[in-house]
């Protein structure tokens, strides 16, 4: 989906000018919600306000896509840049597990760092898709990656399934914790209550099971989207630059998913004046990258972040090393 089709949902999703309405929150809105405010609640966040001189970067990599006539996505550039970062941080590319009445605690560091990626749907509506081992393979391959799972989520109902399993794994996880009122209070707002969901706007769960398996007969469901594709990954990368052109500013506070410890914020590429340096100091007007870096303080200190900042920092300055990507 390109940017005029997001331009598009989200102008026919928010037409009509101010009106009273009640609207109950869709399953990934539920799921969304519910996640940010276990976030806000349990998180003690750190947010840093990242801002590379991107402007040699940029144009030496305008200049290799246009040798190699294949067209990468600034995303899908970004991404990389990241990842590359994150393997010079590993300590970023965590879960974290900590009981508070305890003070007991265990971090779980991964070999392969799979990135949510929250993408428009079709209808409008915001996902994470998860990216997974996107730090293997070229760049090539993980622009194919990314393709791959939003041509995936066009499947309305393939993709309403893989909410539908994620959402109630979820469930099932509150109960193996002991958090018995919220399983029973999810289960029966869920399947019983006055905002019970509605998938795809049946009105039973019945008609929705019989519109479902006639819909997986249908389908190559090796190929269809699956829960993997929208379960947590090992950090969050959110890229708002996407939803609109030439937008100025910046996020200051970006929710870590938990049990994850790191996130980031891309902004905007915007043209600022930056004090440059050569023997003199001068002003020019420059191409810069806001980056809103977010890490969780019970697992990571800022020290733990200056690795990925070195690295991004070392890729921007000397824009030859993302030769091997293209390879």
């Amino acid at each position: 989906m390109d940017y005029t089709d997001r331009k598009v949902n989200l102008r026919e999703r928010n037409k009509g000018g101010l009106r009273n309405s009640s609207t109950p929150l869709n399953l990934g809105r539920r799921v969304l919600a519910y996640e940010m405010q276990v976030s806000a609640g349990e998180i003690p966040h750190v947010c840093f306000q990242y801002e590379p001189d991107v402007t040699a970067f940029m144009a030496y990599f305008k200049e290799k896509q246009a040798k190699l006539g294949k067209k990468i996505t600034f995303n899908t550039l970004i991404l990389k840049c990241i990842t590359e970062g994150m393997k010079a941080a590993p300590v970023l590319n965590s879960h974290l597990y900590y009981k508070f009445r305890s003070a007991k605690g265990t971090i779980r560091t991964f070999d392969k760092i799979d990135i949510n990626m929250p993408t428009i749907l079709p209808d409008g509506s915001m996902q994470a898709l998860n990216v997974r081992d996107a730090g293997a393979g070229n760049i090539f391959d993980l622009d194919d990656k990314i393709k791959d799972l939003i041509e995936k989520a066009r499947d309305e109902i393939a993709f309403g399934q893989a909410q539908h399993t994620l959402a109630f794994n979820q469930t099932i996880g509150m109960l193996k914790k002991g958090r018995f009122h919220t399983f029973f209070a999810r289960v029966f707002g869920a399947y019983f209550g006055k905002e019970r969901i509605r998938m795809h706007g049946c009105k039973t769960n019945a008609e929705y099971l019989i519109m479902r398996h006639k819909h997986n007969k249908t389908i190559d469901r090796s190929k269809a989207i699956k829960k993997e594709d929208l379960q947590e990954g090992t950090v969050v990368v959110s890229n708002i630059g996407s939803l609109k052109k030439d937008l100025n500013g910046r996020i200051s506070l970006f929710e870590i998913i938990p049990p994850q410890v790191f996130a980031v914020m891309v902004c905007n590429l915007q043209r600022k004046p930056v004090v440059v340096s050569d023997g003199e100091e001068r002003l020019e007007i420059r191409t810069v990258l806001p980056l809103t870096l977010a890490f969780d303080h019970r697992a990571c200190d800022f020290g733990d972040l200056i690795p990925f900042i070195e690295k991004m920092d070392e890729i921007f300055a000397c824009p030859r090393l993302i030769d091997p990507w293209f390879e």
